[in-house]
């Protein structure tokens, strides 16, 4: 009987499980979806806002840039960088990047945390339907 198989089917799984407990783990430190988004200069209390937490060595977030930036320049989503805003990263809980959050009216309704792609980034834009 070969181990090989085994081996790597193991590793894969645990990789997996790894990158789960990660995933949660990051966005563990959200505010919750329904819950008050903190208050920050820039962010209005009513509508409709995306924010998006990046660091300029971030590859992920050079990534989204692309289409982040027309959307930024629209005025739909505000762009962070958490090196020059630290403190409006902490308030959000933001312990990786790009963490991408939608508030609605004060609240959050959504937190994504690492790369989305530009249709996620639109659906986010657009709320729920």
């Amino acid at each position: 009987m070969s181990w090989g198989p085994i081996v790597f089917v193991a590793a894969l799984v645990i990789l997996g499980v790894v990158w789960l407990v990660s995933r949660q783990l990051l966005a563990g430190g959200l505010p919750g979806v329904g819950q008050a988004a903190p208050s920050a200069e820039g962010i209005p209390e009513q509508g409709t806002i995306v924010l998006f937490f990046h660091s300029p060595h971030c590859g992920p977030c050079r990534s989204m840039e692309p289409f982040i930036t027309p959307l930024v320049e629209e005025g739909r989503v505000r762009s962070i960088d958490v090196q020059q805003q630290p403190d409006l990263a902490r308030a959000y809980g933001i312990r990786g990047t790009p963490t991408t959050v939608r508030v609605h009216d004060g609240v959050v309704e959504q937190a994504e945390v690492g790369f989305i792609g530009p249709d996620k980034v639109q659906a986010l834009v657009a709320g729920p339907s």
